[in-house]
């Protein structure tokens, strides 16, 4: 039995690298369940869509940042959460450092970077929710 590729929600407020990111992970057998470009959509599109990963940018349109995206989001749903970033958000890299998990992802992504972060993000999250049993552990957020 063939097993289904996970939902991924993206938060990207530059469109031409979200759709990028969105080409790039439906060639890979993804299903992405929407493009988002602000903290408060991407906040309400989980709720809705319950995605297993949402792929973040740090910056987002909007008031709040990607990173206080994924403290709400991480309250409240159990979901991995990988970041993206540039370079020249090298300062919001080290706030996440003490609140997240601190590896990164650099855009722009190469699609086989890509699958091997969203794999080993979405195994290691698989592995830890087994082990622990547990459906109200809070989640890990990882910043790739």
């Amino acid at each position: 039995m063939e097993e289904s590729k996970a939902k991924i929600l993206i938060a990207e407020d530059e469109l031409l690298v979200a759709m990028d990111i969105k080409l790039k992970l439906e060639k890979i057998g993804y299903e992405v369940t929407s493009l988002v470009s602000s903290a408060l959509e991407v906040i309400t599109r989980v709720e809705i869509e319950k995605p297993d990963l949402v792929l973040m940018d740090i910056q987002l349109s909007g008031s709040l940042t990607g990173i206080e995206a994924a403290n709400i989001i991480s309250y409240k749903n159990k979901l991995p959460i990988i970041f993206l970033t540039t370079p020249q958000n090298e300062h919001l890299i080290a706030e996440t450092k003490t609140r997240i998990d601190h590896e990164h992802l650099m855009k722009p992504l190469s699609e086989p970077q890509l699958e091997s972060t969203v794999e080993k993000v979405l195994n290691n999250f698989r592995t830890k929710t087994e082990l622990t049993g547990n459906k109200t552990t809070r989640p890990t957020s990882y910043l790739y």
